[in-house]
């Protein structure tokens, strides 16, 4: 096979806005570029484009056994996406995609170093915590991420931009429909002209947006996320033994501490009520295991979570150091700081560790998060009544003022009502009166 020739024959760029395009057709004949080239101000037009939109590539070839050449057309856009698929002939589709291989067009994502792979572990733990299939450029630069670095090494693909973004305005009306605008700002001596976005309002004032790579959309490969972070993550570990227990719990394996075998895991979206219930169960089913250290790819809330320390795992990563096993050394200094805690502490109590959410502590049982208003108080009662008496509470005592038109079992819901019943809660008759079991 020999390729004769290959051409771009058709280019839209958007100009100024992104919804303000700009398209250039060509046959594979001519050159594009010339005659961008031959049209006064139209170089410096492309030259200052938002973005490239699509592009539709011509290749003139001569296949092995035929004597008349043929032509392939495909396209591609700021998607990430190729018309490829669609063709019928296998060898067409394979020919397009080693030569957008050969162009450095589509590539394989590369392996990170060591200090890379250190420093893209925070964006990569916000990104699996929240479980997002794409994220924009704005969320990105918010945590103060390089999406370029992210792309180049696979985890993120370009998809396309925000179309019409949603800014909430200073005198909180609510939500304003905003346009992307670009322009270039003029550069000194020292420094070239560069690209600035500012975001119209319907209203027709504009505010400075900064770098328009904030609007950019990209698609996570959740596979190459998830993937990183386990193989990151059991260098630090005296025994790795990686297992998914749930879509939102790994089992990492063991590290050793004070002579015992930890057993370690990684969870996400903890700070969604449904999620850290079902978290919760799951590590309760595993307490045979012992007390162990629940690393989360989040911040949420609490110190512990079924009678597990937990900690959020980005607090213990050092982005200026090279080796992930350094973390083992932290990781010890946590679950030792809060290991008497996981096991209830030395004093039945309650603490906030959040507006709505607050962890029962009972020595020798454990801790149980305690999430809505209505519940806390409830609970905040028998702990009280356990610490100053009287003790135990009838149910018409525990719930006055509060829910009183509900039973215990409404006002807790299952899961949770089974939890405290079978280890935190002690009922002398079939409704009570109650108490804590300690």
């Amino acid at each position: 096979m020999v390729i004769d020739r290959a051409q771009v024959i058709r280019a839209d760029i958007s100009i100024g806005n992104l919804a303000n395009r700009l398209s250039l057709s060509t046959t594979i004949d001519q050159d594009i570029s010339e005659i961008i080239d031959s049209h006064p101000g139209l170089p410096r037009i492309f030259e200052r484009a938002l973005a490239i939109r699509f592009v539709e590539i011509a290749v003139r070839y001569f296949r092995a056994g035929r004597d008349e050449a043929q032509t392939l057309n495909f396209t591609l856009t700021d998607r990430n996406t190729s018309s490829l698929l669609s063709i019928d002939d296998p060898f067409e589709r394979v020919l397009g995609h080693r030569l957008l291989r050969h162009w450095n067009i589509l590539r394989d994502g590369r392996a990170p170093g060591d200090e890379e792979s250190m420093a893209v572990m925070p964006a990569l733990l916000a990104i699996w915590d929240i479980g997002a299939d794409r994220v924009t450029g704005a969320w990105l630069q918010s945590r103060g991420v390089d999406p370029g670095l992210l792309n180049d090494l696979g985890f993120l693909v370009p998809a396309g931009w925000e179309g019409d973004d949603l800014i909430d305005d200073e005198d909180e009306v609510g939500p304003v429909a905003a346009e992307v605008v670009v322009r270039i700002e003029k550069g000194d001596a020292e420094e070239e002209d560069r690209k600035v976005a500012d975001l119209k309002v319907t209203e027709g004032q504009a505010t400075s947006a900064g770098n328009p790579d904030r609007y950019r959309i990209y698609r996570v490969r959740d596979g190459w996320v998830a993937q990183h972070l386990k193989e990151s993550l059991e260098k630090a570990l005296d025994a790795p033994a990686i297992e998914k227990l749930t879509d939102h719990l790994l089992y990492l394996g063991t590290l050793s501490i004070d002579g015992g075998d930890v057993p370690i895991y990684l969870a996400r979206g903890l700070d969604r009520e449904r999620v850290r219930s079902a978290v919760d169960t799951e590590l309760r089913a595993r307490h045979n295991l012992g007390i162990g250290l629940v690393l989360q790819a989040g911040t949420a809330p609490g110190p512990c979570l079924a009678a597990n320390v937990l900690t959020p795992l980005v607090d213990q990563i050092d982005t200026k150091q090279a080796e992930i096993a350094l973390v083992a050394d932290k990781l010890r200094s946590v679950f030792r700081r809060h290991r008497i805690l996981a096991r209830g502490g030395m004093t039945v109590g309650l603490t906030r560790s959040g507006d709505d959410i607050a962890t029962l502590f009972v020595p020798g049982k454990g801790t149980i998060d305690i999430k809505g208003e209505n519940r806390i108080q409830i609970i905040q009662r028998l702990v009280d009544a356990h610490n100053n008496g009287p003790t135990p509470m009838s149910t018409k005592d525990i719930v006055k003022g509060i829910a009183e038109d509900q039973s215990l079992s409404n006002i807790f819901k299952q899961p949770l009502w089974d939890k405290l019943k079978a280890n935190f809660l002690r009922s002398l008759g079939a409704k009570g009166p109650w108490e804590i079991a300690i």
